[in-house]
């Protein structure tokens, strides 16, 4: 004989969870049970507004001297108007918003870039000072440290060129 939630997993007997965790539970067991199937996730979309339309009937409001039916048609014009200006108001927020982050995020990534370009000039002048230093005193590096000198050049030239992909990847995505 079968128990209450393997009846509910087969779709046949009448099992009801007693608590929002208690249905949670029987909905993963449900799935875990069919791994081989996809799920859909559902994502909500955005609020759309069809626009005001060309031609307005029935413009009376609630005043004086209008039927009983015309109020009704009054506040139903009213709320889509409201929700209308609701939801203009709302995009102009989010853009408004958008705006200041990516002005934000722009003048933080040039001051990150300066500071980059500013430790690599650094960088380049010690090394210059220290080859410089070695041409004075006449001494020569071994064959391999040269070449261990040369790779790690390249390395940080590397390392900067995928920094700089990474961050034209990652500004294109946000201004998407």
């Amino acid at each position: 004989m079968s128990t209450a939630t393997e009846n509910d997993a087969e779709g046949t007997g009448g099992y009801k969870a007693k608590s929002a965790v208690d249905a949670q539970k029987d909905q993963i067991e449900r799935l875990m049970k069919r791994v081989d199937r996809d799920i859909e996730i559902k994502v909500s979309k955005e609020k759309e507004y069809k626009g005001p339309k060309d031609f307005v009937r029935n413009v009376t409001g609630s005043s004086a001297g209008a039927g009983s039916g015309e109020f009704h048609v009054y506040r139903a014009l009213r709320r889509k108007e409201q929700f209308r200006m609701k939801l203009l108001d709302e995009k102009e927020r989010q853009e408004l918003e958008n705006k200041e982050f990516h002005e934000q995020w722009d003048s933080i990534r040039q001051k990150e870039d300066e500071k980059t370009a500013k430790n690599r000039e650094k960088r380049n002048r010690r090394k210059q000072n220290q080859r410089h230093k070695q041409k004075q005193t006449g001494k020569s590096q071994d064959e391999g440290n040269g070449a261990q000198d040369a790779k790690a050049n390249q390395s940080d030239d590397e390392a900067e060129e995928r920094a700089d992909t990474e961050a034209k990847k990652i500004k294109l995505q946000t201004s998407d």
